[in-house]
């Protein structure tokens, strides 16, 4: 039986409406899995669209389509500045990427000051 994920949005943040109507958000939640293997809650960000007319949410099978990575900074440093950008809650593993992330950041840094 497949695992249900419920997911339960505690902050949003979103680009102005566009002219087709479409909104870009970025969300904190909870993540709760409907599984006797995962019975534990997990937080987490995530980017998803809100379309027209009334604003619900546009499910892509976990994919939303991010125009630049202007945008998205732009969306991360608003929830920031709202106070929730940086919650930090993802447990060990989100320690483990980002001091992986930090080391090739890092690198290449490095190399691009040669």
């Amino acid at each position: 039986m497949p695992t249900r994920v419920y997911f339960e949005k505690e902050h949003e943040v979103c680009t102005p409406l566009g002219k087709d109507g479409y909104q870009l958000c970025l969300q904190w939640a909870c993540y709760k899995y409907d599984s006797e293997a995962n019975d534990f809650p997990e937080n987490g960000y995530r980017f998803i669209w809100r379309k027209p007319p009334n604003g619900n949410l546009m499910a892509t099978r976990g994919q939303a389509r991010i125009p630049s990575l202007a945008v998205a900074k732009m969306l991360i440093e608003l929830a920031e500045l709202k106070g929730w950008g940086n919650e930090g809650k993802a447990g060990e593993e989100s320690k483990k990427m980002e001091a992986e992330l930090a080391l090739q950041l890092a690198e290449l840094r490095r190399d691009a000051n040669r």
